[in-house]
């Protein structure tokens, strides 16, 4: 079924079982589109976020921002810290995403994870106690 009729029918649709099933395969269809930007199902996600009935359909949704290795993915994620039954999801999200960029030399993704406040030259910062994330390997002293 096209994205297009998934989301009319979870936009729409009263049934609850029909509105789940919808949204989980028009999730899966962005997830997997690998022809799209990741900005692009990035938006799409957080299109698909405010409209899940559910606590456990908007954790999935968020949850499948971590397989889109994007800032933008970041900081949906984390305007969800907010809202406190989705604050653990939104946080494993910022993680991994994070992870993902751990030792890159990409200077626009480096700018863009210090304006978030989550990376700092050798460290990631964990938003929650803002200590580094993964201590930077110490040299033994022989």
């Amino acid at each position: 079924m096209p994205l297009d009729q998934l989301w009319q029918i979870a936009v729409t649709d009263s049934d609850l079982p029909r509105h789940i099933a919808a949204l989980n395969g028009y999730l899966r269809i962005v997830v997997e589109a690998d022809n799209w930007s990741l900005e692009k199902r990035v938006e799409l996600i957080g299109r698909a976020i405010p409209i899940a009935r559910r606590v456990d359909e908007k954790r999935q949704a968020l949850a499948d921002l971590a397989d889109i290795p994007c800032i933008d993915g970041i900081r949906l994620a984390m305007s969800y810290y907010p809202v406190e039954e989705l604050r653990p999801t939104a946080r494993m999200v910022v993680g991994k995403i994070s992870q993902r960029f751990h030792g890159t030399s990409d200077q626009h993704v480096l700018e863009s994870l210090i304006a978030l406040k989550i990376y700092t030259p050798g460290y990631l910062i964990s938003r929650e106690t803002a200590a580094p994330a993964q201590a930077p390997a110490v040299p033994s002293a022989k």
